[in-house]
């Protein structure tokens, strides 16, 4: 057997692209977990405000308040109220988009699994079918040099 003869993966192409593919659904999974992350965070903000803000107007209802002083702060514990509504349907969303995103990174992880197991197991057959055609060579060798061996062609 030549020495130039060299394992071949007729799919390598298909193998290396499932591999581009799952790493840029990696990335784009670790992408919109921050974007969920920061969502959150912007979410728990506002409510912490709104818990804030409805704090001060029930400290400030035992005094007298001036109506126009009254419906300012009403104005912006609904605008908050509705800011949070937003926000949460928002991470909703994103939330949604995260789970499609792992299930997709499943599917391509699967995919580039088995062809990377295939492969492996075109390896191990190349290398058992290179072991006897090696092994073959070496045992020609040797009764070719031991000693007292008639020719076959003499005989």
């Amino acid at each position: 057997m030549s020495p130039a003869v060299r394992f071949h993966f007729p799919l390598e192409t298909v193998l290396r692209v499932r591999e581009l593919r799952e790493e840029q659904a990696r990335l784009e999974l670790a992408r919109a977990l921050a974007r969920l992350e920061k969502s959150r965070q912007v979410l728990q903000d506002m409510e912490r405000q709104l818990v804030e803000k409805l704090g001060t107007l029930h400290r400030t209802a035992a005094e007298e308040m001036e109506a126009p002083d009254y419906q300012l702060h009403a104005d912006y514990l609904d605008h908050l109220q509705e800011a949070i509504q937003t926000w949460q349907a928002r991470l909703a969303q994103e939330e949604r988009e995260v789970e499609e995103l792992k299930l997709k990174l499943e599917q391509l992880y699967q995919e580039r699994r088995l062809l990377a197991r295939l492969k492996e197991k075109q390896y191990a057959h190349f290398r058992r079918e290179v072991e006897k055609v090696l092994e073959k060579e070496a045992e020609a060798g040797v009764l070719q040099r031991w000693p007292g061996r008639q020719d076959s062609g003499a005989a």
